[in-house]
């Protein structure tokens, strides 16, 4: 594949794709103060991590997630804070759009620690309307 990067491909590459196999990779970050290190080192680790995973199952990846709740550095000024709630109703909308069209199996991966207050959520009400794992 030219990449695994879903926004990277064309929709004829992702038809093409979709025709061999179901899986993308969501990688959920932030962008939040880390001492030294850029806001959005979460999401690039996160983002790295998931394109790892994919060359490694032949699956694709959805990148460009990284405005959730960050959580207790939300005084830092370079911070972007959503609430959880907004996250969850958004990585919703993401989950069931990924399914519309085809991507029957999502993996969700973040290097967050408060990550799980949005993703565990959304994974178990997206399993309990869906019933796709």
């Amino acid at each position: 594949m030219r990449t695994r990067i879903l926004s990277k491909l064309t929709n004829h590459e992702v038809e093409e794709y979709l025709k061999r196999n179901d899986l993308i990779i969501v990688a959920v970050g932030t962008v939040e103060m880390h001492g030294g290190l850029p806001l959005d080192c979460e999401t690039v680790v996160s983002e790295a991590f998931a394109l790892k995973m994919a060359e490694r199952t032949d699956a694709l990846v959805l990148t460009n997630l990284p405005y959730f709740y960050a959580g207790a550095t939300a005084s830092g000024r370079g911070t972007v804070q959503v609430s959880v709630r907004s996250g969850i109703d958004y990585l919703m909308e993401i989950a069931k759009s990924l399914l519309r069209q085809g991507f029957k199996r999502q993996i969700y991966v973040s290097f967050h620690g408060p990550a799980h207050m949005t993703c565990s959520p959304v994974m178990r009400d997206f399993f309990d309307e869906t019933k796709v794992p």
